[in-house]
């Protein structure tokens, strides 16, 4: 199921210079996205029961949505929030922006085009979202290239035909994540936003980019050459599962909640990763 499944993106109807398809991870795109035999998704029916609520009472019109979920519950929610988010920002939608995505030990779930949708709408003030990830946690790291890639880099003949068909098959077969990125370890912290350190808990010389953006940015997976990349706060060391339960989550959060408590999201979107965006741009 590791492939990309392509569907129209939710995005261009808001900027008509996004792709028109974005790339979804087939697994998490059959699990939310595929119609099923009564022609609708479990998306379809969620968002009408959550549209149902907001119109249900006129206070209810001044609450927010947010989306949660752990591993599996993460990655979910992060497709969940790209399409609510979307359809908040369309002039058909009656869900207020922004729509707020909390994920916690999600792998990646889209392509590039895909987290520029993402970006486009967090850019827009349409979408928020905080990705935490354990530090080490090998789930967080996953997938960085679809099947096709892999075969290719194991077949030098499937390669050469792939490159025949689409030059740029390489860069696009690679996934990417999303959004502010809290990454934990015990007593310590670091935010970044695509790939970009932003704040952490101890002075540091920043990184252009992380373990987590390297394959979305270079077309190469992780390795142990990229992650070797991270912020000098971590130590360098493999990936351990352990550090992928919620237990640990737990004991992480809870070491750093005081450093925490005053952050705002929405503050670190307009003061840090707008500039973030705009040196990037620029930088093209």
């Amino acid at each position: 199921m590791i492939s990309l499944h392509q569907q129209p993106n939710p995005v261009s109807d808001i900027d008509s210079d996004q792709s028109k398809e974005i790339g979804v991870h087939h697994g998490f795109y059959d699990y939310l996205l595929r119609p099923r035999k009564n022609g609708t998704s479990k998306y379809d029916e969620i968002i009408g029961r959550v549209e149902a609520l907001f119109l249900e009472h006129e206070r209810h019109r001044m609450y927010k949505l947010y989306v949660t979920g752990h591993s599996l519950g993460g990655a979910l929610a992060t497709v969940f929030s790209l399409y609510a988010a979307a359809y908040a920002g369309s002039r058909k939608g009656k869900i207020p922006s922004p729509v707020s995505c909390m994920s916690v030990a999600s792998p990646r779930v889209g392509d590039r085009a895909f987290q520029a949708a993402f970006c486009r709408l967090e850019e827009l003030g349409h979408l928020r979202h905080l990705r935490i990830a354990n530090d080490r946690d090998p789930v967080t790291l996953m997938p960085s290239a679809t099947g096709k890639q892999v075969w290719a880099r194991l077949s030098p003949v499937s390669y050469l035909a792939f490159k025949l068909i689409d030059n740029k098959f390489e860069e696009k077969e690679n996934f990417c994540h999303t959004g502010v990125k809290l990454l934990l370890a015990k007593n310590k912290w670091e935010l970044s936003f695509l790939g970009t350190t932003m704040i952490s808990s101890e002075s540091f010389e920043a990184v252009a980019v992380d373990a987590d953006v390297a394959s979305c940015d270079s077309g190469s997976s992780t390795s142990l050459r990229s992650m070797r990349s991270r912020s000098k706060n971590f130590k360098q060391a493999l990936p351990d599962v352990a550090l992928h339960f919620g237990n640990a989550y737990i004991k992480n959060l809870g070491s750093v909640k005081d450093d925490l408590f005053n952050l705002s999201l929405n503050d670190l979107y307009k003061e840090e990763a707008a500039s973030i965006v705009m040196d990037k741009a620029v930088n093209k």
